[in-house]
């Protein structure tokens, strides 16, 4: 369409295309239609997932229950004689180092972890002393501040009473000077 075709506020024929969407600005719009489709697709495909999940599971585990029935016993007699576990005599750290060693990469690593532990601690217990440390003296100070604030009240409440006698001292006199 040329250019000149075009009436004056008329627009051509391009429904549906992304180039129109964006080119009236209904992108937006687009993208939710986009989206609202895609979940009503996967919500109508979820139930049925589910169930075909469900029944296949219910199918093994049958032929799980199945083959354990039917196993095949031997008729013969067979003897599977175990010698007992050596005991194990020695100290408690031969044990301990026994089991680390059977335990490979994971004795070495309960081994770093235990090192490790045992080093937080300790450090935690310098910082608990020195916090249990800042904290008496803080309270010792608050004690003697209390004692200071204590004693300096108990000065003004003298100074209080020294006043209330002067002033009644005073009352005294104007009242028995005004009556003669």
């Amino acid at each position: 369409m040329a250019p000149t075709d075009l009436k004056l506020g008329s627009r051509p024929n391009r429904r549906g295309t992304i180039l129109s969407c964006i080119l009236d600005g209904n992108m937006a719009k687009m993208v939710q239609r986009k989206t609202k489709i895609a979940t009503n697709r996967l919500t109508r495909l979820l139930p049925i997932t589910a169930a075909l999940m469900i029944s296949w599971a219910g199918i093994v585990h049958a032929d799980r229950l199945m083959a354990e029935d039917y196993q095949r016993v031997n008729p013969h007699f067979t003897s599977e004689y175990r010698p007992p576990a050596p005991q194990q005599s020695g100290s408690v750290g031969d044990m301990l180092t026994n089991i680390f060693l059977e335990q490979g990469i994971l004795g070495a690593m309960l081994l770093i972890l235990g090192g490790y532990f045992y080093k937080m601690e300790s450090l935690a217990r310098q910082d608990r002393l020195k916090l249990q440390e800042k904290f008496e003296t803080l309270v010792t100070r608050s004690q003697d501040n209390l004692i200071e604030v204590k004693t300096h009240l108990s000065s003004m409440d003298a100074r209080m009473q020294n006043l209330e006698r002067e002033s009644e001292a005073l009352k005294d006199f104007i009242f028995t000077k005004l009556k003669t």
